[in-house]
């Protein structure tokens, strides 16, 4: 093949390329699962939190933890779900697996000086959103 018949497939190709990129930057989109009030010193069942249950959206492909307050980047826990420990050294904006379920419950928290409120969001796929 000459020159002049291979640089317009050449051509044709590296659009092709590029296009394929536009998909390899998903756009992602934080709902808000669950408020809870976590206490900072532990319960008479040693744990810090009420029991709660985590569903979440189709395309749900990690959760983020928010802690609210002054003292939220020193604050550390972790989670258990039905008596086994699920999730450690969790902190303030971390983004971990996904939980499903109940019997879930927070567990050895350090670094919090006062009870605080903690979300719980599910960081999903937003395929609505179109690139640019």
């Amino acid at each position: 093949m000459s020159f002049a018949r291979s640089w317009p497939v050449a051509i044709i190709l590296m659009m092709l390329a590029s296009l394929s990129f536009a998909h390899n930057n998903p756009t992602f989109r934080e709902d808000v699962l669950l408020t809870l009030e976590v206490a900072n010193n532990v319960g008479d069942d040693g744990t810090h939190s009420k029991s709660f249950a985590l569903e979440w959206p189709k395309k749900t492909v990690q959760l983020v933890w928010e802690i609210e307050g002054d003292s939220a980047d020193a604050i550390r826990f972790s989670v258990v779900q039905q008596g086994k420990e699920v999730l450690t050294d969790v902190a303030s904006g971390d983004r971990t697996t996904r939980l499903k379920g109940d019997g879930l419950v927070i567990t050895k928290v350090t670094g919090a000086s006062a009870p605080f409120e903690m979300k719980v969001l599910a960081r999903v796929l937003d395929r609505s959103v179109k690139p640019k």
